[in-house]
């Protein structure tokens, strides 16, 4: 089994590698890269940043620099470890293989070292070269790579085009400059000059972008392309597999042990561009605008979803399922498409899951109609990524929905096993540490009743008072206590979670000056350099960042288990249903947990009172009660079942006996010590002193 896994991994890490080798054909060649080396939190951030682990106790007297590194290591014990595909990027090699006459070999690396840019770039002649800048910190980077590749690239005159956010906001600060290379993205007086000319300007979305250059440098490149800039465009599954370590002894280790069992066969598949919301932080929205189809039919999205099940199908090492995830920035709006998709993988009878981005006002719309989710399960859903930002409703997205309803739509998913990743942003310009107000001045209100009603002043008090009940329901705020703001974070307890301050970008805010340039990935996004804010310092704020980061660890659980236990309520709920879609989610949920019990059950370890801080005893609780819980629940009885019970033997029987011995036993001390626990105080999570006592509202 392990030299099988040994084939399996080689053939996957090879990928980026196999991808740079072509044929001896006379293909022109292009190649598309990520940038060099990103951080670990590049990759991890954006669901569940650090800390996402155990820190020491401090009764422990080891001296502070010793437990500074080892918290420094233990915060990202629970974050998903993944390189994660560069979406975009893919879309425009789909493309372009399809728009060249005569063909073309695209070489694309997501995340490539140096040493390998170099060593490819001076073994092939590529006639293009695009560098993907995502964020605005890697800049810079991006420039002196730009540099070293035109020194050793065996074509001394490749042309190097820059995309993403990053370069944009490059170029606008005119770090990024013709002699680098061109940025796909022009300002307004640059694309009235190209339709003068008689050119095509460069919109800054990828596919129309580098489609434009291809038109623009015909000559040059000596490249003819069969459509337009603005043609429709194709999109296909990317896939984006679990994989175990590299280095061969981790990853023997890993399979041993039981950290890796039975991988997720997961696939982004890009199905829009855009977005329909209008949020003033958002680079999409300021860019992009409305929402663009990649596909204008569920049913031509879930054709393309087929032929990679039907792929995944016919290998012999198939797991019984298959997911995607739905690049969609809001995947429930219009509603049309989530139903019509529903109802496809419902009725093809096939283990299809998958997770995309929505927001409330789409799931309000869908529980009006449908009166419940269950229709959302049936047809495949396992994740929504929500952007709620705040117990305020500041950006306009929720459709009227109340604070309950709010609260009510998110625990109604996620009883049903579908898994919330819950958005959140400190440092909203309503945020502040002082009292919570609905009202700040009366005055305006008082002066419009009394012209409209003309109201005595106990009708007036009155009238004003259901006024601010009326928009302290719908999260209406005119200041928002960050502290109870964080609280009610805390209170949903969303599977996963990301919290990210507000920070205007270039992009979003020319004016802004957020020294952003400078930044590591791990920083990105819980720095504020500036004291802008108007009612918290920028210090305080990252002070603040920090700490709601923390609570949700130490309140609701790390995020690898929340949404273990979350599929565990799903099962619970759902697996005496008669209706056959929800027969096979219950048996994927199962399944699933089935197959990271024994990861879950060493990772207790990390729950040891004596060695670390611990989480809350409602979450303690809740993690024995489900292991109490899944030791004695049997598998659901159906062919599906019988699947993956196979492919469960095989797998397992790698892992060591003593293994499975120790996760044993920290099972049943975790159990006997945290089960049906009188929680008392531990089950509370204090706020800083310095955070006052949420007020009563006025």
């Amino acid at each position: 089994m392990v030299a099988s896994w040994t084939r399996t991994i080689g053939k996957s890490r090879q990928t980026s590698k196999d991808s740079a080798r072509f044929s001896n054909t006379e293909k022109p060649k292009i190649l598309l890269i990520g940038i060099p080396e990103a951080d670990p939190s590049y990759w991890t951030m954006n669901i569940a940043q650090a800390p996402q682990g155990p820190t020491l106790r401090r009764s422990l007297f080891l001296p502070d620099f010793i437990c500074q590194k080892i918290n420094s290591h233990l915060k990202y014990i629970y974050n998903p470890k993944k390189n994660a595909p560069y979406v975009g990027m893919h879309l425009i090699k789909q493309n372009l293989e399809n728009d060249i006459k005569g063909g073309i070999d695209i070489s694309l690396i997501d995340y490539p070292t140096e040493k390998e840019i170099m060593r490819i770039t001076k073994k092939n002649f590529f006639k293009i070269i695009g560098i993907g800048i995502g964020c605005e910190n890697k800049v810079y980077e991006a420039k002196k790579l730009a540099k070293k590749i035109r020194r050793n690239s065996k074509n001394k005159e490749v042309s190097i085009v820059f995309g993403n956010y990053g370069a944009t906001t490059g170029k606008k600060l005119g770090i990024l400059t013709e002699a680098d290379g061109t940025v796909l993205k022009d300002s307004p007086e640059e694309i009235e000059a190209k339709e003068k000319q008689g050119k095509y300007p460069y919109t800054g979305e990828g596919v129309q972008s580098i489609r434009a250059f291809l038109l623009n440098n015909q000559g040059k490149l000596g490249l003819e392309l069969k459509v337009k800039p603005d043609a429709p465009m194709v999109s296909y599954p990317v896939p984006d597999p679990d994989l175990p370590p590299d280095n061969f002894f981790l990853r023997w280790l890993a399979i041993k042990m039981g950290f890796f069992g039975t991988p997720k066969d997961m696939n982004k598949l890009a199905v829009s561009l855009g977005c329909m919301n209008k949020c003033s932080f958002c680079n999409t929205a300021k860019n992009f605008g409305n929402k663009t189809f990649l596909y204008t039919k569920a049913q031509e999205m879930y054709q393309a979803m087929k032929k990679q099940i039907d792929a995944n199908e016919a290998r012999k090492d198939y797991v019984p399922e298959t997911l995607f995830f739905l690049m969609d920035e809001n995947f429930m709006r219009p509603l049309a498409n989530t139903e019509e998709l529903c109802r496809l993988v419902e009725e093809s009878g096939k283990n299809i899951r998958w997770g995309t981005f929505g927001d409330i006002r789409g799931l309000l719309e869908y529980k009006k109609k449908y009166q419940g989710f269950r229709g959302l399960v049936r047809g495949g859903m396992l994740s929504i990524w929500i952007g709620l930002e705040s117990k305020a409703d500041v950006f306009k997205k929720r459709g009227g929905a109340s604070i309950d309803e709010v609260e009510t739509i998110i625990r109604e998913l996620q009883e049903l096993g579908i898994l919330v990743f819950g958005s959140f942003i400190p440092g909203l310009s309503i945020h502040t540490e002082k009292e919570t107000r609905v009202l700040i001045n009366e005055d305006e209100i008082k002066m419009k009743l009394i012209k409209e009603e003309k109201l005595n002043e106990t009708q007036l008090r009155k009238a004003i008072d259901a006024e601010v009940a009326a928009r302290k329901e719908k999260g209406q705020y005119d200041l928002l206590n960050i502290w109870e703001d964080i609280q009610w974070w805390l209170k949903l307890n969303t599977a996963a979670n990301q919290v990210m301050m507000l920070t205007d970008t270039r992009l979003v805010n020319p004016l802004t000056k957020e020294p952003v340039l400078d930044l590591s990935d791990e920083e990105f996004g819980h720095t504020f350099r500036r004291d802008t804010h108007p009612n918290i310092s920028g210090k305080r704020l990252e002070e603040i960042d920090k700490e709601a980061r923390s609570l949700f660890y130490q309140k609701n659980g790390p995020v690898a288990l929340r949404t273990v236990l979350t599929m565990w309520d799903g099962y619970k709920n759902l697996k005496d249903s008669d209706n056959p879609a929800e027969v096979r989610a219950t048996t994927y949920y199962y399944w699933l947990i089935k197959r990271s019990f024994q990861a879950i059950s060493l990772s207790l370890v990390f729950f040891s009172e004596t060695i670390f801080e611990n989480c809350s005893g409602s979450f303690l609780n809740r993690l024995a009660q489900f292991l109490d819980d899944f030791e004695k629940s049997t598998p659901p009885k159906n062919d599906l079942s019988d699947e993956y019970q196979r492919v469960f033997n095989k797998d397992e029987r790698v892992v060591s006996k003593t293994a499975k011995w120790c996760a044993a036993r920290l099972r049943t001390h975790f159990i006997g010590k945290h089960l049906h626990k009188d929680l008392g105080e531990m089950d509370l999570v204090y706020l800083p002193d310095s955070s006052p006592t949420v007020p009563n509202e006025a």
